[in-house]
Protein backbone atom coordinates (compact mmCIF):
# COMPACT_ATOMS: atom_id res chain seq x y z
CA UNK A 1 0.00 0.00 0.00
CA UNK A 2 2.85 2.62 0.74
CA UNK A 3 4.23 1.43 -2.93
CA UNK A 4 1.08 2.44 -4.74
CA UNK A 5 0.65 5.77 -2.37
CA UNK A 6 -2.13 4.82 -0.32
CA UNK A 7 -0.57 4.94 3.00
CA UNK A 8 1.30 9.04 2.55
CA UNK A 9 1.62 9.48 5.90
CA UNK A 10 2.96 6.33 7.16
CA UNK A 11 5.21 6.70 4.23
CA UNK A 12 6.29 10.32 4.67
CA UNK A 13 7.11 8.96 8.36
CA UNK A 14 9.03 6.25 7.30
CA UNK A 15 10.99 8.70 4.94
CA UNK A 16 12.06 10.89 7.73
CA UNK A 17 12.54 8.47 10.45
CA UNK A 18 15.07 5.98 11.32
CA UNK A 19 12.99 2.45 10.75
CA UNK A 20 13.28 -1.45 10.65
CA UNK A 21 12.03 -4.73 11.43
CA UNK A 22 12.04 -6.06 14.59
CA UNK A 23 12.52 -9.36 15.73
CA UNK A 24 9.12 -10.19 18.12
CA UNK A 25 9.25 -12.66 21.21
CA UNK A 26 7.91 -16.08 21.16
CA UNK A 27 4.97 -16.53 21.43
CA UNK A 28 3.91 -13.76 19.58
CA UNK A 29 0.81 -13.09 21.84
CA UNK A 30 -0.20 -9.51 22.30
CA UNK A 31 -0.70 -8.93 26.02
CA UNK A 32 2.89 -10.37 26.82
CA UNK A 33 4.40 -8.47 23.80
CA UNK A 34 3.04 -5.08 24.31
CA UNK A 35 3.95 -5.45 28.04
CA UNK A 36 7.13 -6.26 27.30
CA UNK A 37 7.56 -3.35 25.05
CA UNK A 38 6.31 -0.93 27.90
CA UNK A 39 8.36 -2.45 30.45
CA UNK A 40 11.77 -3.57 29.10
CA UNK A 41 11.81 -7.25 30.41
CA UNK A 42 10.34 -11.04 29.36
CA UNK A 43 7.26 -11.80 30.07
CA UNK A 44 8.86 -14.85 32.60
CA UNK A 45 10.37 -11.23 34.78
CA UNK A 46 7.29 -9.47 33.91
CA UNK A 47 4.56 -11.58 34.67
CA UNK A 48 1.30 -11.32 32.20
CA UNK A 49 1.46 -14.64 30.56
CA UNK A 50 -2.09 -14.71 28.86
CA UNK A 51 -5.16 -13.19 27.18
CA UNK A 52 -7.27 -13.42 30.41
CA UNK A 53 -7.86 -15.07 34.01
CA UNK A 54 -10.34 -16.40 36.44
CA UNK A 55 -11.04 -13.61 38.78
CA UNK A 56 -9.69 -14.05 42.41
CA UNK A 57 -12.97 -14.97 44.41
CA UNK A 58 -16.04 -15.03 41.55
CA UNK A 59 -13.88 -17.24 39.11
CA UNK A 60 -15.50 -15.14 36.59
CA UNK A 61 -13.04 -15.21 33.17
CA UNK A 62 -11.80 -11.81 33.05
CA UNK A 63 -9.19 -9.94 30.19
CA UNK A 64 -5.47 -10.47 31.99
CA UNK A 65 -4.97 -7.28 34.67
CA UNK A 66 -2.27 -4.80 35.44
CA UNK A 67 -1.85 -6.34 39.52
CA UNK A 68 -0.46 -9.70 37.33
CA UNK A 69 2.28 -7.11 36.07
CA UNK A 70 5.27 -7.63 37.90
CA UNK A 71 7.39 -4.96 37.40
CA UNK A 72 7.27 -1.18 36.52
CA UNK A 73 5.44 -0.17 33.17
CA UNK A 74 6.92 3.27 31.55
CA UNK A 75 4.13 5.10 32.82
CA UNK A 76 4.85 4.17 36.65
CA UNK A 77 8.39 5.51 35.87
CA UNK A 78 7.76 8.82 34.21
CA UNK A 79 5.12 9.73 36.99
CA UNK A 80 7.57 8.54 40.03
CA UNK A 81 9.95 11.31 37.50
CA UNK A 82 7.25 13.95 37.80
CA UNK A 83 6.15 13.69 34.25
CA UNK A 84 2.98 13.85 32.69
CA UNK A 85 1.46 10.70 31.18
CA UNK A 86 -1.48 9.84 29.29
CA UNK A 87 -2.51 6.29 27.84
CA UNK A 88 -5.08 4.89 25.94
CA UNK A 89 -6.30 0.85 25.78
CA UNK A 90 -3.28 -0.71 26.19
CA UNK A 91 -3.40 -4.49 27.47
CA UNK A 92 -3.15 -5.21 30.66
CA UNK A 93 -3.67 -1.94 32.13
CA UNK A 94 -6.76 -2.82 34.11
CA UNK A 95 -7.36 -1.52 37.37
CA UNK A 96 -6.09 1.82 35.86
CA UNK A 97 -2.97 2.92 37.85
CA UNK A 98 -2.23 5.82 39.06
CA UNK A 99 -0.35 8.56 36.82
CA UNK A 100 -0.33 12.33 36.47
CA UNK A 101 -2.29 12.51 33.80
CA UNK A 102 -5.70 9.95 32.44
CA UNK A 103 -5.13 6.20 31.90
CA UNK A 104 -8.02 4.85 29.93
CA UNK A 105 -7.73 1.47 29.99
CA UNK A 106 -8.57 -1.56 28.10
CA UNK A 107 -12.02 -2.65 29.70
CA UNK A 108 -13.48 0.87 28.65
CA UNK A 109 -14.04 -1.39 25.06
CA UNK A 110 -11.81 -4.04 24.38
CA UNK A 111 -12.64 -6.90 22.15
CA UNK A 112 -12.52 -9.32 24.63
CA UNK A 113 -15.06 -8.93 26.20
CA UNK A 114 -18.43 -8.34 26.13
CA UNK A 115 -19.74 -6.12 28.88
CA UNK A 116 -22.46 -3.58 29.94
CA UNK A 117 -19.96 -1.12 30.69
CA UNK A 118 -16.81 -0.26 31.88
CA UNK A 119 -16.05 -1.91 35.45
CA UNK A 120 -15.06 0.18 38.00
CA UNK A 121 -11.40 1.37 38.32
CA UNK A 122 -11.56 1.14 34.38
CA UNK A 123 -10.08 4.93 33.72
CA UNK A 124 -7.64 7.04 36.07
CA UNK A 125 -8.74 9.53 37.37
CA UNK A 126 -12.38 8.14 38.41
CA UNK A 127 -14.03 11.72 37.06
CA UNK A 128 -12.88 11.04 33.82
CA UNK A 129 -14.99 8.22 33.53
CA UNK A 130 -17.87 10.37 32.64
CA UNK A 131 -15.99 11.81 29.44
CA UNK A 132 -14.66 8.24 28.03
CA UNK A 133 -18.04 6.61 28.61
CA UNK A 134 -19.70 9.48 26.97
CA UNK A 135 -17.39 9.73 24.08
CA UNK A 136 -17.88 5.85 23.74
CA UNK A 137 -21.39 6.59 23.79
CA UNK A 138 -21.05 8.70 20.81
CA UNK A 139 -19.03 6.64 18.73
CA UNK A 140 -21.24 3.62 18.91
CA UNK A 141 -23.78 5.27 18.06
CA UNK A 142 -22.22 7.42 15.35
CA UNK A 143 -20.56 3.86 14.13
CA UNK A 144 -23.75 2.54 12.44
CA UNK A 145 -25.42 1.24 9.36
CA UNK A 146 -24.16 4.30 7.55
CA UNK A 147 -20.51 3.70 8.94
CA UNK A 148 -20.43 0.34 7.36
CA UNK A 149 -22.02 1.18 4.22
CA UNK A 150 -18.30 2.90 3.67
CA UNK A 151 -16.73 -0.25 4.14
CA UNK A 152 -19.69 -2.46 2.70
CA UNK A 153 -21.72 -0.82 -0.02
CA UNK A 154 -23.64 -3.73 -0.46
CA UNK A 155 -24.69 -3.73 2.76
CA UNK A 156 -28.04 -3.79 3.14
CA UNK A 157 -30.34 -2.38 6.51
CA UNK A 158 -31.74 -6.20 7.08
CA UNK A 159 -28.23 -7.87 6.97
CA UNK A 160 -27.18 -4.98 9.23
CA UNK A 161 -29.72 -5.22 12.11
CA UNK A 162 -29.38 -9.25 12.26
CA UNK A 163 -25.42 -8.92 12.74
CA UNK A 164 -24.35 -5.39 14.20
CA UNK A 165 -25.86 -5.68 17.60
CA UNK A 166 -24.68 -9.74 17.99
CA UNK A 167 -23.20 -10.86 21.78
CA UNK A 168 -20.74 -13.09 19.78
CA UNK A 169 -19.63 -10.20 17.31
CA UNK A 170 -16.00 -12.24 16.05
CA UNK A 171 -18.02 -14.81 14.60
CA UNK A 172 -19.27 -12.64 12.03
CA UNK A 173 -17.44 -10.25 9.73
CA UNK A 174 -19.89 -7.70 9.82
CA UNK A 175 -20.97 -7.19 13.15
CA UNK A 176 -16.79 -8.18 13.95
CA UNK A 177 -15.89 -5.48 11.54
CA UNK A 178 -18.41 -2.70 13.28
CA UNK A 179 -16.54 -3.81 16.81
CA UNK A 180 -13.30 -3.06 15.29
CA UNK A 181 -14.34 0.54 13.87
CA UNK A 182 -16.39 1.53 17.33
CA UNK A 183 -12.83 0.52 19.07
CA UNK A 184 -10.29 2.23 16.81
CA UNK A 185 -12.70 5.54 16.30
CA UNK A 186 -13.16 5.34 20.26
CA UNK A 187 -9.50 5.51 21.21
CA UNK A 188 -8.60 7.56 18.54
CA UNK A 189 -11.64 10.55 19.46
CA UNK A 190 -10.11 10.20 23.00
CA UNK A 191 -6.42 10.58 21.79
CA UNK A 192 -7.69 13.67 19.81
CA UNK A 193 -9.60 15.19 22.96
CA UNK A 194 -6.23 14.83 25.22
CA UNK A 195 -3.85 15.92 22.50
CA UNK A 196 -6.26 19.34 21.94
CA UNK A 197 -5.24 19.97 25.47
CA UNK A 198 -1.86 19.81 24.75
CA UNK A 199 1.13 17.27 24.33
CA UNK A 200 1.95 15.65 27.58
CA UNK A 201 5.96 13.60 28.39
CA UNK A 202 4.43 10.08 27.19
CA UNK A 203 1.15 9.64 25.53
CA UNK A 204 0.26 6.32 24.40
CA UNK A 205 -2.29 5.00 22.23
CA UNK A 206 -2.76 1.66 21.20
CA UNK A 207 -5.21 0.64 18.08
CA UNK A 208 -6.22 -3.40 18.42
CA UNK A 209 -7.69 -3.08 15.23
CA UNK A 210 -4.67 -3.72 13.22
CA UNK A 211 -4.62 -7.18 14.75
CA UNK A 212 -8.33 -7.86 14.86
CA UNK A 213 -8.72 -7.05 11.27
CA UNK A 214 -6.16 -9.67 9.87
CA UNK A 215 -7.74 -12.63 12.22
CA UNK A 216 -11.42 -11.40 10.53
CA UNK A 217 -10.26 -10.22 6.91
CA UNK A 218 -7.08 -12.35 6.15
CA UNK A 219 -9.02 -15.08 5.24
CA UNK A 220 -10.87 -12.81 2.21
CA UNK A 221 -8.19 -10.46 1.10
CA UNK A 222 -7.01 -10.76 -2.58
CA UNK A 223 -5.79 -13.36 -3.75
CA UNK A 224 -8.93 -15.59 -3.49
CA UNK A 225 -8.66 -18.72 -1.58
CA UNK A 226 -10.05 -21.87 -2.75
CA UNK A 227 -11.68 -22.01 0.54
CA UNK A 228 -13.66 -18.51 0.19
CA UNK A 229 -16.53 -18.78 -2.30
CA UNK A 230 -16.53 -15.77 -4.96
CA UNK A 231 -19.71 -13.85 -3.07
CA UNK A 232 -17.55 -13.61 0.50
CA UNK A 233 -14.88 -12.65 -1.80
CA UNK A 234 -16.25 -9.22 -2.97
CA UNK A 235 -18.01 -9.14 -0.29
CA UNK A 236 -15.25 -8.23 1.80
CA UNK A 237 -11.83 -8.53 -0.26
CA UNK A 238 -11.67 -4.57 0.23
CA UNK A 239 -11.93 -4.25 3.82
CA UNK A 240 -8.36 -4.62 5.18
CA UNK A 241 -7.28 -1.97 2.60
CA UNK A 242 -9.75 0.59 3.63
CA UNK A 243 -9.29 -0.16 7.02
CA UNK A 244 -5.69 1.02 6.73
CA UNK A 245 -6.53 4.29 4.82
CA UNK A 246 -8.28 4.71 7.60
CA UNK A 247 -5.38 4.28 10.06
CA UNK A 248 -3.17 6.40 7.44
CA UNK A 249 -5.08 9.08 8.36
CA UNK A 250 -5.22 8.61 12.33
CA UNK A 251 -1.43 8.55 11.81
CA UNK A 252 -1.47 11.80 9.99
CA UNK A 253 -3.16 13.66 12.40
CA UNK A 254 -1.11 12.63 15.21
CA UNK A 255 2.20 13.05 13.31
CA UNK A 256 0.97 16.68 12.66
CA UNK A 257 0.46 17.00 16.67
CA UNK A 258 4.08 15.59 17.73
CA UNK A 259 5.39 18.13 14.77
CA UNK A 260 3.61 20.88 16.71
CA UNK A 261 5.11 19.96 20.30
CA UNK A 262 8.68 19.45 18.80
CA UNK A 263 8.11 15.68 20.19
CA UNK A 264 9.28 12.20 19.02
CA UNK A 265 6.53 9.86 17.73
CA UNK A 266 7.25 6.22 17.47
CA UNK A 267 4.81 3.75 15.93
CA UNK A 268 5.47 0.27 16.60
CA UNK A 269 3.71 -3.51 16.43
CA UNK A 270 4.15 -5.92 18.52
CA UNK A 271 4.37 -8.84 15.53
CA UNK A 272 3.08 -9.16 11.92
CA UNK A 273 0.44 -11.23 10.26
CA UNK A 274 0.68 -13.32 7.22
CA UNK A 275 -1.80 -11.92 4.29
CA UNK A 276 -0.68 -14.19 1.76
CA UNK A 277 0.52 -17.90 1.50
CA UNK A 278 0.16 -19.82 5.39
CA UNK A 279 -2.61 -17.14 6.21
CA UNK A 280 -5.71 -18.61 8.02
CA UNK A 281 -8.60 -19.98 5.25
CA UNK A 282 -11.89 -18.77 7.55
CA UNK A 283 -12.15 -15.88 10.45
CA UNK A 284 -9.53 -17.07 12.86
CA UNK A 285 -9.18 -17.59 16.31
CA UNK A 286 -7.64 -15.63 18.96
CA UNK A 287 -7.11 -18.52 21.37
CA UNK A 288 -3.61 -18.93 22.74
CA UNK A 289 -2.97 -22.18 21.07
CA UNK A 290 -3.82 -20.51 17.82
CA UNK A 291 -3.37 -17.05 17.25
CA UNK A 292 0.35 -17.04 17.23
CA UNK A 293 -0.09 -19.51 14.49
CA UNK A 294 -0.59 -16.33 11.85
Amino acid sequence: MIERGEMPNLAKLRSESAWGELETQKPPLSPLLWTSMMTGVTPVVHGILDFSRFQPGTGVREPITSDERKVPALWNLTTWAGKTSDVLGLWATYPAEPVDGVLVSDRLFGFLNMEEGPPPGAIFPPEREAWAKQQLGRVWKETGYDALREYLPWLTEAEYREHAESERPYDHPISALRRILVETRLYDALADDLLAGGVPDLFVVYLQGTDSIGHVFAPYAPPRQDTISEADYERYKDVPEKYFREIDGLLGRWVAAADRSDAVIVVVSDHGFYWGEGRPEQLSSFANATAAKW
